[in-house]
């Protein structure tokens, strides 16, 4: 018998024999399908070995595991255990952990504040110490670094209090320093004291008080005048009358003696009420004494009477006022007359209203019609057969058959020598030499306009109105010294002087304009 070759190989996939496939052994070749029963065998047999290679490339690397080699560890559950090639447990773990909740880490530190003193890290036991005052030092209360005992606040409260002292002042004796107890006295006055009123020492009790008010009202009348009668020393209770008047004497009204209650008030009230009398006159009637109510009437026009207004016996209401007036106003009429419409009687607003006026031409006339009207054109109106011409200076103008425009001509440049003057359709003006000069200071240096001492470079002849580069220019001085600043001005300028031909460089110098 002979076995199936075996490489160390892992093949992708195992073949699964068909029903078509011939019951066949020997060698396999998965190629031909030679000895295809033993395909199958022989892949599988590959893939074993295959795996067979690694768990024993795995097993050869396996070693024990310790602080410095990486490898297998052994578990335990001690929490007591120093070794260093064994692996705690979850179990380990935890007991560790609970152990460590309860327990304060040695960095800790317990501080000492306020009055307290000591403390330290935990890696000892600590002491916190309150230092307790002495004596002396809780009865003069300076230092603030102690406590203090009940003993030592005591102390410091006897102290306080042999240094303070109550006194009795006023009406009160006695008292002294509180080392001690003191009594405070207040005297009381006794009666004669209190009936005089003439101590100041003493102090008055309840019936000192009722006496002395006694002996005051005592020595008091109450005496009535006027109206009034009765009365007395203040010793006993004493009345005061004042009488009252009887109706008849209310009624009178003549004694001066007795006072009027309310009732003879209204009882003289209505006597003298009855004995007067309210009359009417003019368009009122009625009327009566005035012992009881009383109507006056004044009666009240009807439409009709306020209307006719011939009677005289009767008022009118704001009603009957405005119905006359408006029986009046229908019965009245506003009239439009001659270049006027509208109006109507007064019974109702009305509207006058001008008439639509007739148009107005060469020919037309003041006049007016029953319903228009017309104007006659003034000699001061302009009519259309006038004319504006434009003037000197000036353009457009026409006849007034249309609105006309007279608009100021384009003027002329203004040069050195122009003057006021206007011709044509044009004008121009002269420049003051206030006005020159005015301008003249607004010009920067170098700027158009600006003129410049310069020196010139070359030596052709320079004559008066010739224009040069600013790049041949130079900024000089007046001098016959030969030398410039060096810096050249922008721009055309226009000599102001004169240069001869071939002068000396230092004499080619003159004044400059810049016209460009």
């Amino acid at each position: 018998m002979v076995d199936l070759v075996e490489a160390e190989e892992f093949p992708a996939g195992i073949y699964q024999l068909e029903t078509s496939d011939p019951v066949l052994g020997g060698p396999p070749n998965e190629a031909t399908k030679a000895g295809v029963d033993n395909i199958p065998h022989q892949q599988l047999a590959k893939r074993t070995r295959w795996l067979k290679a690694r768990v024993d490339q795995l097993l050869a690397s396996v070693v024990a595991g310790s602080t410095t080699v990486a490898g297998l560890l052994k578990l335990t559950d001690s929490v007591a255990s120093t070794s260093t090639s064994t692996a705690a447990t979850a179990n380990a773990v935890k007991q560790a952990n609970d152990n460590a909740n309860g327990r304060v880490r040695n960095a800790r530190t317990v501080s000492a504040g306020g009055l307290a003193t000591g403390g330290g890290d935990l890696t000892a036991n600590r002491t916190i110490t309150v230092s307790d005052a002495t004596q002396a030092e809780a009865e003069a209360g300076a230092i603030t670094t102690k406590a203090m005992s009940p003993l030592r606040v005591a102390q410091a409260i006897a102290a306080r209090l042999a240094a303070r002292s109550v006194l009795g002042g006023g009406l009160a004796t006695g008292g002294g320093t509180l080392g001690s107890d003191r009594t405070i006295t207040v005297t009381a006055a006794s009666q004669a004291e209190a009936e005089a009123g003439s101590v100041s020492n003493k102090a008055m009790t309840p019936l000192g008080v009722a006496q002395a008010i006694a002996a005051r009202l005592a020595a008091r009348t109450i005496s009535t005048s006027g109206l009034a009668s009765g009365g007395g020393a203040l010793l006993a209770n004493q009345t005061i009358s004042v009488p009252d008047a009887t109706q008849t004497e209310a009624e009178a009204g003549t004694i001066a003696t007795k006072a009027m209650s309310p009732l003879r008030v209204a009882q003289a009230i209505a006597a003298r009420l009855a004995a007067r009398t309210i009359s009417t006159g003019g368009l009122a009637s009625g009327g009566g004494n005035l012992s009881a109510n009383r109507t006056i009437s004044v009666p009240d026009a009807t439409q009709a009477e306020a209307e006719a207004g011939t009677i005289t016996t009767k008022a009118m209401s704001p009603l009957r006022v405005a119905q006359a007036i408006a029986a009046r106003l229908t019965g009245q009429n506003i009239l439009a007359g001659n270049g006027l419409t509208g109006g109507g009687n007064l019974g109702a607003d009305r509207t006058i209203t001008l008439g639509t006026p007739s148009s107005i031409g060469d020919t037309t006339s003041n006049a007016v019609t029953s319903t228009s009207h017309t104007h006659e054109i003034g000699p001061t109106i302009a009519r259309s057969a006038t004319t504006i011409t434009a003037g000197n200076g000036l353009t457009g103008g026409g006849s007034l058959a249309a609105d006309r425009t007279v608009t100021l001509g384009t003027p002329s440049s203004i040069t050195a020598t122009s003057t006021n003057s206007a011709s044509g359709n044009t004008h121009t003006h002269a420049l003051s030499a206030a006005t020159v000069g005015t301008l003249y200071s607004q010009v920067a240096i170098g700027a158009i306009g600006s003129c410049a001492f310069c020196h010139v470079d070359g030596g052709e002849l320079i004559s008066p109105n010739t224009t040069v580069a600013g790049s041949r220019l130079s900024y000089s001085n007046a001098g016959n010294a030969s030398g410039s600043l060096g810096n050249h001005p922008s721009g055309t300028w226009a000599c102001a002087g004169f240069i001869p031909a071939n002068t000396a460089s230092e004499e080619r110098k003159t004044l400059w304009q810049r016209v460009a």
